[in-house]
C-alpha cells in the first residue's frame, strides 16, 4: 500500500470540500514525519532541492523551513477532524469483523520543556515514574486475533482547563458514544482496567448494549448470597474457598453479584436499584493477590472464566500500541503550543501508525503484491544480523524508501528512474489523480 493511496479517502474528503490546498499540505506533513520519525515538524521540513544551473551536488532550501513549519501549523489548526474522522471510522467497519475485543485506556504525554501551554496537568512519565507537566488522553483500540493485530480508532486528549470540562471519563464517554453511533463497537467485548469500575460507568456501557469487562479494585461492596454490604475482596476470597476451579495450575471462580447502582446512563442521580453481573475471581501462583473481573456478561463454566481471563490479558495490547505509537514518531518531542493544534497532530500520528500496522500485516502475506516483505528481504539491512519483521522495522523500512524518494526528486540523472522499492510507497502519476 502507498502512502497516498491509504490517506487517499481524507485527502479526497478535504478536496471535495473545496479544500484541496490542505489535502496537499496533509500528504506533504504525511510524508515528511514518516520520513524523518518524528513528530517535530522543523525536522520534517528539510526537504532540499537540486540548485539549477550549478554544480552537481548544490542544493538550496525549497522556502525557509520556519515557513514551511507555519504553514503545517496553521493546517492542524484548521482540519475538520470530525469529518477526517467520519472517513477513518468508515474504513474500521470494514475491518471490525475479525475483531474479538476492543481495549480502552488512558495514557499521558510528558511535556518538560513545556512553560505556558494549554490544557498541561500533572501527569505521571510511565517510562520515568516520574510526575511531570504534560497531557492525558484517552484511546481506544479493536484488537483481532493476530500479533499487532491492532487498529487504533479514536485518541482524545484531555484540556482540563476547556470550559466545557467536567473529568476525563466524560470524555472516555463522548469518545464512545461518536464511535458507536458510526457503526463501531456494537458487537465486540469493551475491555477496561482499574480506575473504570465505578457505577457510572457500569450505568453508561449497560445503556448503551455493551459487552463489558472491567477489573476491580479492592474497595467496593457487592450484594453476595443475598447480604449486602460484602467487600468485594473478602467475597472473592469466599468464592475461591468455595467454588475454585483449576485449568494448568490457575484457579478460577465465578458467581453472580448485584451491585446498588444510583445513577442513570447519563450519570443522573436517580433513585437506588439493583444491577446483576458476574464477578469472576482468578488466583495464579505468581502473585500474591487474586485478580478480580466484573462483567455483564453471563460467566456460566469454567471455560468463560478462562476466556474473560485471557481477554483481559489482551488488554496489554493497547500498552504495546501505547509504547508503539509513541516511539515510532516521537510524540512527546511535539513543539506545538496550542492545545487545538496538539490534538490535531495527535489523530494524525494515530492516523499514521495505523498505516505502519497495515502494512506490517501486509507484509505477514508473501502472496500480496503490495506488503514490504519482499522489498525488505532483498533490500533492507536492519543493525540486528536477523531480520525479525515487526511493526517498528517496517516504520524504519518506511522512512528509509522516503528518504530514497526525496534524494530522486534532486538527483540530477537524466537517465534515473526510482527503484522499485521507491514504487511500492508512491505512485509517478500526478497528485490530483489523489482526488478521482
Amino acid at each position: 500500500m502507498r502512502v497516498r493511496d491509504y490517506l487517499k479517502p481524507y485527502l479526497r474528503s478535504l478536496a471535495l470540500s473545496g479544500a484541496k490546498c490542505q489535502a496537499r499540505q496533509l500528504l506533504e506533513l504525511s510524508k515528511g514525519l514518516l520520513q524523518s520519525k518524528k513528530a517535530i515538524l522543523s525536522q520534517a521540513a528539510r526537504k532540499v532541492l537540486r540548485r539549477k544551473g550549478k554544480k552537481k551536488g548544490q542544493y538550496h532550501y525549497r522556502g525557509r523551513v520556519d515557513n514551511w513549519v507555519k504553514r503545517m501549523s496553521k493546517l492542524l489548526g484548521n482540519l475538520d477532524w470530525g469529518k477526517l474522522m467520519r472517513c477513518h471510522w468508515k474504513r474500521l467497519r470494514e475491518r471490525q469483523r475479525s475483531w474479538h475485543m476492543i481495549i480502552h485506556d488512558g495514557s499521558d504525554l510528558a511535556k518538560y520543556w513545556a512553560r505556558k501551554m494549554e490544557g498541561l496537568s500533572q501527569v505521571r512519565d510511565g517510562s520515568r515514574g516520574e510526575i511531570v507537566r504534560g497531557y492525558s488522553f484517552h484511546g481506544s483500540v479493536g484488537i483481532g486475533k493476530e500479533a499487532w493485530d491492532i487498529n487504533p480508532i479514536d485518541i482524545r486528549m484531555v484540556d482540563p482547563t476547556g470550559k466545557d470540562f467536567t473529568c476525563s471519563a466524560d470524555v472516555m464517554r463522548d469518545q464512545i458514544k461518536e464511535m458507536l453511533s458510526y457503526g463501531i463497537g456494537l458487537e465486540q467485548l469493551h475491555v477496561f482496567d482499574r480506575g473504570y469500575d465505578d457505577q457510572k460507568e457500569f450505568a453508561f456501557l449497560d445503556d448503551q448494549g455493551l459487552d463489558w469487562l472491567i477489573r476491580m479494585r479492592k474497595n467496593r461492596n457487592v450484594i453476595y448470597r443475598n447480604e449486602r454490604g460484602h467487600n468485594i475482596r473478602l467475597v472473592a476470597e469466599s468464592m475461591l474457598e468455595d467454588y475454585s476451579e483449576s485449568k494448568n495450575g490457575i484457579h478460577y471462580a465465578y458467581h453472580p453479584v448485584w451491585i446498588e447502582l444510583d445513577v442513570d446512563g447519563e450519570g443522573k442521580n436517580v433513585k437506588p436499584y439493583l444491577k446483576r453481573y458476574t464477578l469472576v475471581v482468578i488466583d495464579h501462583p505468581k502473585y500474591p493477590n487474586p485478580m478480580m473481573l466484573m462483567t455483564n456478561v453471563p460467566v456460566e463454566s469454567l471455560e468463560g472464566a478462562v476466556e474473560m481471563y485471557s481477554g483481559y490479558l489482551d488488554r496489554w495490547e493497547v500498552e504495546d500500541y501505547y509504547r508503539f505509537f509513541k516511539q515510532t514518531l516521537d510524540v512527546e518531542t511535539m513543539r506545538l503550543m496550542k492545545f487545538q493544534k496538539l490534538s490535531s497532530f495527535l489523530r494524525l500520528l494515530m492516523i499514521l501508525s495505523d498505516f505502519t500496522l497495515r502494512e506490517y500485516h501486509k507484509s505477514q502475506d508473501p502472496l500480496s503484491p503490495s506488503g514490504l516483505w519482499e522489498i525488505l528481504q532483498s533490500s533492507y539491512v536492519p543493525a540486528e544480523e536477523t531480520l525479525i519483521m515487526s511493526p517498528y522495522v517496517v516504520t524504519q523500512a518506511v522512512s528509509e524508501l522516503l528518504q530514497e524518494e526525496q534524494l530522486y526528486g534532486f538527483s540530477g540523472q537524466v537517465d534515473y528512474s526510482p527503484p522499485t522499492k521507491q514504487l511500492a510507497l508512491f505512485s509517478p502519476a500526478q497528485f490530483l489523480d489523489t482526488f478521482s
